[in-house]
């Protein structure tokens, strides 16, 4: 009887291997009946709180989605969340991509937070596993930053974008595909910012720069101000912001010789 058992459950492993590669190959349909045979395979073994089944529920939503089938496939996720529940296997990365899936279809859906705070409860559990740095944690991070552009929380995308760069900073991967795309999200919300600030206060870029540098330095100062110190900086050759501020702010004008001097600019 174990013989039989062991067979029956070795055939639904068979049959969702099969599936697997069918979905590899883009053969949907017939990854969705590998997957429903597996499936029934499991039932009869009793199998089907499993943590195998939960997997297998993960693999037939993926392919329902594919196939147009939004609902269907939450359906299967939130079943295979349930079954990592009865497992005991939601501290896991298998339930990490469930997680992920759930808040893929909430976005597919148009459900901005709903999605958000799936992808957030993903990337939270593979911090807790120990994967900060993976390229599926960065993924996460990319994803859940967007979201949070989208929602106009960017003071909160921009706090994660600088979490997830230090953290690729720590294990030597800020070279990497996703600490670019990570910086890229950053310049553009900055960019983005810039030319928000000139809109609002008529004035160009890079007076808008410069009046944020100034603000963050302590020294706020209003456009019009900003404009007649510029002139002045122009004829004098100044080639940088924090020169610019040395030179405008120092009372007795050494400081500005030196810089000037050094950016090879005239004293």
């Amino acid at each position: 009887e174990n013989a039989g058992i062991e067979e029956s459950h070795s055939m639904a492993q068979v049959h969702r291997l099969f599936g697997i590669v069918h979905y590899q190959q883009g053969d949907l349909q017939a990854a969705l009946e590998r997957y429903m045979q597996a499936s029934a395979m499991y039932g009869r073994l009793n199998m089907g709180s499993s943590s195998e089944a939960a997997e297998l529920a993960r693999n037939l939503a993926s392919a329902l989605r594919q196939l147009g089938d939004l609902e269907g496939a939450m359906e299967k996720l939130l079943h295979a969340w349930e079954t990592h529940k009865c497992a005991k296997s939601t501290s896991s990365f298998e339930a990490a991509g469930v997680l992920r899936h759930i808040g893929q279809l909430h976005a597919l859906r148009g459900e901005g937070p709903s999605a958000r705070q799936k992808f957030a409860q993903a990337r939270a559990l593979h911090e807790e596993l120990g994967s900060v740095g993976s390229s599926e944690w960065a993924s996460l991070c990319l994803i859940e930053a967007e979201l949070l552009l989208r929602e106009g929380q960017s003071s909160s995308a921009m706090a994660l974008c600088k979490q997830a760069l230090e953290a690729f900073e720590e294990h030597g991967m800020s070279h990497t595909r996703d600490a670019r795309k990570l910086r890229e999200i950053m310049m553009g919300e900055v960019l983005r910012t810039f030319q928000e600030c000139e809109r609002e206060s008529g004035v160009t870029c890079d007076e808008s720069r410069m009046l944020l540098l100034l603000e963050k330095l302590g020294v706020p100062l209003q456009a019009e101000e900003l404009r007649g110190i510029m002139a002045s900086v122009a004829r004098a050759g100044i080639p940088c912001y924090e020169a610019f501020v040395q030179w405008a702010f120092d009372p007795n004008g050494e400081v500005r010789r030196n810089s000037a001097r050094k950016l090879g600019g005239p004293p």
